[in-house]
């Protein structure tokens, strides 16, 4: 009795090592599918996260470079702001010569008889010293012409104080500065 128990218990292991070794070779094989699927799973993840970062780093890279450029753009503005300043002050400075100057003092007349007569009236008219004989062969007697020194052109008042008509060159310039500017900015962009 002792062979057909021995050859049953030799059957029986051998079936149990069979059939473990199936469960083995498809547990094996079950946990290489899941470490492959997690691989990939955590391979698409970091491909995701990776490229979300590289994403928000070009978007920085050009919020940055907008930024500069915008400080640039600033700067190459403040600087042409800077020279063009410089150069209406240069003009300014040039003023009081400009008076004597034959183009200025030949329009200089008609000037003078339309601002008296917008002024219709007496009233008083102020002018770089050396155009007051000129000024005061232009005008009606019922305006006095008065030299002032501290002005480069005329200025006209009426004599109750209403109305004043400023002649004078740096108001001229004060009004002509926006137009200037513009000129200048283009001819600056020009050059540079």
């Amino acid at each position: 009795m002792a062979a057909p128990l021995d050859a049953l218990l030799t059957r029986l292991t051998t079936e149990a090592e069979t059939q473990d070794a199936g469960v083995r070779r498809a547990a094996r094989e079950e946990a290489d599918a899941l470490v492959r699927n997690a691989r990939a799973g955590a391979e698409r993840t970091l491909a995701a996260r990776l490229a979300a970062q590289e994403e928000a780093l070009r978007a920085e890279g050009r919020r940055t470079l907008e930024r500069v450029r915008q400080q640039d753009r600033r700067t190459l503005l403040e600087l042409r702001h800077e020279a063009i300043d410089a150069i209406l002050t240069r003009v300014a400075a040039l003023l009081p010569d400009a008076t004597s100057d034959s183009r200025y003092t030949a329009r200089l007349g008609a000037e003078l008889a339309e601002a008296a007569g917008l002024l219709g009236g007496p009233g008083l008219l102020r002018v770089t010293p050396a155009l007051c004989e000129a000024a005061r062969a232009t005008v009606p007697p019922t305006i006095p012409v008065q030299g002032d020194p501290g002005i480069s052109g005329f200025i006209l008042e009426s004599s109750d104080g209403r109305l004043t008509i400023d002649g004078t060159l740096t108001a001229r310039l004060r009004r002509l500065r926006p137009e200037l500017m513009i000129a200048a900015a283009r001819a600056l962009e020009q050059a540079g």
